[in-house]
């Protein structure tokens, strides 16, 4: 490991001048889990963790995959999300907007979650549950 004498030789024989003696640990990255589940014809996506700048593009991607590929109906189950930023939220409504499906519907049980979408106001297409259950029997029944 080169001492601080190796240091001062190396800047004297011309080369590069950053060194980094105490470099600082990486940053925490947030994480997110997502997994999916299939009830009859329906596909449950579901998401925990925090839905931020940093996992956005993440959510989106799981959320629009499964969209594409569900052929029945789309539960978004965010009950272990513990913060729903802006960027989250207008992935769900961008869901919603283009949805082609039968029925979506959201789960969402923690304060971050409904918290976000209540903020946002009543939105006559962002359907939210707080049990599975009832989520399940609103996409049977279709909206």
């Amino acid at each position: 490991m080169p001492g601080l004498s190796d240091a001062h030789s190396m800047l004297s024989r011309g080369a590069p001048r950053v060194l980094i003696l105490d470099p600082s640990p990486p940053l925490d990255v947030p994480s997110l889990d997502v997994s999916e589940s299939r009830h009859g014809k329906c596909l449950r996506v579901v998401v925990s963790g925090e839905v931020d700048l940093g996992t956005v593009s993440q959510f989106r991607a799981a959320l629009f995959s499964a969209s594409n590929r569900t052929v029945g109906a789309l539960i978004v189950d965010i009950r272990g999300v513990t913060f729903l930023g802006v960027s989250g939220l207008s992935c769900l409504v961008d869901l919603v907007r283009g949805n082609m499906l039968t029925a979506l519907a959201i789960v969402a049980t923690t304060h971050a979650a409904r918290r976000s979408i209540e903020i946002i106001g009543q939105d006559p297409d962002l359907v939210v549950f707080s049990r599975l259950a009832d989520a399940l029997h609103y996409v049977d029944s279709g909206p």
